[in-house]
């Protein structure tokens, strides 16, 4: 709250400072919406959300102080077609971390009942990815951002939900090398979706996702099922019917590559929930640390962190110790 004079007042309005020229924009960062409505929803913070809050808006005013630029592969820099500035030069950047109210509803009570929740709003302790901006943009595209005019790299997270699995579990990461960097030493055999040289890598991840947000087995196939008949790449399609696997000896073949986690599969929707919260976390605290720690911006997509090119041997080297 402020007291001032009518001096004051009147400066503001002669430099056209009214109603009409200022307008506010969100303050707050953290967001509960509801599963059905989509709606946001009031809530009372607790010491998570708190520091959630905290990071993510010294998090976004770092990047508004920066240029970040987005266009597609076929931009047009006549028309400005495909280009989109965001931060110090453009559009203001305000990202959300987002949560729902999983535990306020009668679908998933069984659920949450058997889980342990030392303190809190059980709803803030599932999902919270953010999105938007660069988030939205398609794979390909995301290699055109420049940052301050620089061009950017990726370092990409392998793995990531059976990753954190195993982190969790045997205290040590699965992997650290991605399935590209395997493939150049011939080693993809050991990348987590390789259980079989005759099945297609996407074809296991999808299983594995599947498994790690449905319970038991015949939901998990019946999914998959629908995804092949739905969703799936022509490609992927050809290539599970080359491969001549059932869908059951797929699961099979996933459960004893990854025997150590295997009491994480078949959980249902919020057992995965509870995996994208730990991605989530640990992805958002990766790129606000970098950037305060080492002054360069880190942008998060799910898995992935892009930064300058400069920067990105030193986040590959860092992210599984920082």
């Amino acid at each position: 709250e402020f007291t001032i004079t009518q001096h004051f007042i009147d400066l503001a309005i002669s430099l056209g400072i009214n109603r009409q020229t200022v307008s506010t924009i969100a303050k707050f960062h953290v967001r509960l919406r509801d599963t059905l409505t989509d709606q946001n929803l009031e809530f009372k913070h607790n010491e998570y959300t708190k520091h959630i809050e905290h990071q993510m808006s010294e998090y976004c005013y770092y990047l508004n102080a920066h240029n970040i630029l987005l266009s597609t592969e076929n931009y047009d820099l006549d028309t400005g077609e495909g280009i989109t500035d965001y931060g110090l030069r453009g559009q203001p950047i305000h990202l959300y971390r987002n949560y729902r109210n999983y535990a306020d509803g009668d679908k998933y009570k069984d659920d949450i009942d058997k889980l342990f929740f030392v303190e809190g709003n059980p709803n803030f302790l599932l999902g919270g990815r953010s999105g938007g901006y660069w988030q939205g943009s398609k794979g390909d595209d995301r290699e055109y951002i420049l940052i301050d005019g620089q061009k950017v790299g990726k370092a990409d997270f392998p793995c990531s939900h059976v990753n954190l699995c195993y982190r969790h579990e045997t205290n040590d990461w699965y992997q650290t090398e991605t399935i590209d960097e395997l493939r150049e030493e011939g080693r993809e055999m050991e990348d987590a979706y390789m259980v079989s040289s005759k099945i297609h890598r996407d074809l296991t991840k999808k299983m594995i996702q599947l498994m790690l947000n449905i319970k038991g087995r015949r939901a998990v196939s019946r999914a998959f099922n629908d995804w092949l008949k739905n969703e799936a790449e022509p490609n992927l399609v050809k290539a599970y019917e080359k491969a001549g696997y059932s869908n059951a000896e797929i699961m099979e073949l996933i459960e004893k590559e990854h025997r150590p986690i295997i009491h994480y599969f078949y959980k249902g929707a919020l057992a995965g929930q509870i995996i994208q919260w730990e991605e989530a976390n640990l992805m958002h605290q990766m790129a606000y640390q970098f950037q305060k720690s080492y002054d360069f911006v880190c942008l998060t997509v799910y898995d992935e962190l892009i930064v300058p090119e400069e920067h990105l041997a030193m986040v590959k080297d860092f992210m599984f110790s920082s």
